[in-house]
């Protein structure tokens, strides 16, 4: 989906301000984030008088992800990434490679399956011109996904994710340096969090309150003793 240029830049960098202010919520979560995965158009489409076939490449992102509660198992999801992506293809009888680097901002709503396994969907925004060709007054600057995505805990910090994006309708010479379909796989790490209680899904919180709660009983349990030893 293309947005108007006299308000995609606009949108770009409110967008921003949403990350930067999703900040101050009392249970948010943070994460860090590495993702690497495979892009492609799955369909040849014609470019001017050429076919453009074969496109296809590696995609790459470093970021931080954002996670706040809303319920107990409904959270809200937001980030900052860097994305690089690498693509080859054909146009006519001739090849390219093309390199490009963007800055991804995703908007998830997340829902807790069990303990372990985390479903969420949503859309996201990016650059769609590189970074040195963005220009606030241009045309075409912002690109919109789809985006569905599956997180794996594999411990009481560390996060397995899946996650696929569909391009949500775009001028096709655009997908020439970033396909319309992106598979990617990764590692999410909890840096930390800003509420005592840890995400949904992470027993660990109890059993430490509840081995504190432990050693307060038997240490009053102690000095009651000892108290009434003395006497």
């Amino acid at each position: 989906m293309v947005l108007p240029h006299r308000n995609s830049a606009r949108l770009f960098l409110s967008c921003i301000f949403m990350v930067c202010s999703t900040v101050t919520f009392g249970q948010t979560t943070f994460y860090a984030e590495g993702i690497a995965g495979y892009t492609f158009s799955h369909r040849t489409f014609y470019l001017g008088q050429e076919y453009a076939r074969n496109i296809n490449g590696a995609s790459f992102s470093l970021g931080s992800r954002i996670n706040v509660p809303i319920s107990h198992r409904w959270s809200f999801q937001t980030g900052v990434y860097g994305m690089g992506i690498a693509v080859t293809g054909r146009v006519g009888f001739s090849e390219y490679t093309s390199r490009s680097l963007k800055i991804y901002i995703p908007f998830l709503a997340g829902i807790n399956i069990n303990d372990q396994i985390k479903l969420s969907a949503g859309g996201g925004i990016r650059n769609n011109k590189d970074l040195k060709m963005f220009h606030i007054r241009g045309s075409h600057n912002i690109r919109f996904d789809m985006n569905l995505r599956m997180d794996y805990q594999i411990g009481n910090r560390l996060n397995l994710m899946l996650s696929l994006h569909q391009n949500a309708g775009l001028p096709k010479v655009y997908l020439l340096n970033d396909p319309s379909l992106h598979i990617q796989t990764g590692v999410s790490y909890r840096l930390f969090s800003k509420s005592d209680r840890p995400l949904s899904g992470d027993k660990s919180w109890q059993h430490d309150r509840f081995n504190t709660k432990s050693k307060a009983n038997k240490t009053s349990q102690t000095h009651m003793s000892k108290s009434k030893a003395t006497k």
